[in-house]
């Protein structure tokens, strides 16, 4: 049975499957790890991470957590093997996850105003290389024009 939680929540009582399906996890779990996954593999320096209702350090916290899960690249417990390539593990150790204010505000369940922010995840080894090579570059074109 495939139910939605609204539509979990309207019910009278709930049966076996429907339990299994509260108690398996919430809706966030492995959303950060699976778009940390996501970020490292598509090879871009940075992205904003669109959120809503939620305080951008909550959503970094997430972030942080699923990136040192991924760096930490403990095997399987039934299988023993390791869920992430090196790679990918060592590429997890340098990303960044920075918080900034955007314009506007929200309204917490609790009637609280809050800023909105927006969450920025950037892959400092990719950065670093790119500013390498761009550097790299302008010194190439300054000799060609000397």
């Amino acid at each position: 049975m495939s139910s939605t939680i609204q539509e979990l929540m309207a019910s009278d009582e709930l049966d076996l499957d429907q339990i299994d399906a509260v108690t398996a996890g919430g809706s966030e779990k492995g959303l950060y790890e699976s778009k940390a996954v996501e970020f490292l593999e598509s090879g871009k320096l940075g992205i904003p991470y669109a959120f809503s209702g939620k305080l951008g350090n909550s959503v970094k916290t997430g972030f942080e957590t699923a990136f040192a899960k991924i760096a930490k690249n403990e095997a399987d417990d039934k299988t023993g093997a390791k869920n992430y390539s090196d790679e990918l593990a060592d590429m997890a150790k340098s990303v960044e996850i920075k918080v900034r204010k955007l314009e506007g505000t929200w309204t917490d369940d609790k009637g609280k105003t809050r800023d909105n922010e927006g969450v920025f995840l950037i892959n400092q080894a990719l950065v670093r290389e790119a500013k390498r090579q761009r550097e790299a570059a302008g010194k190439a074109t300054a000799e060609a024009a000397a």
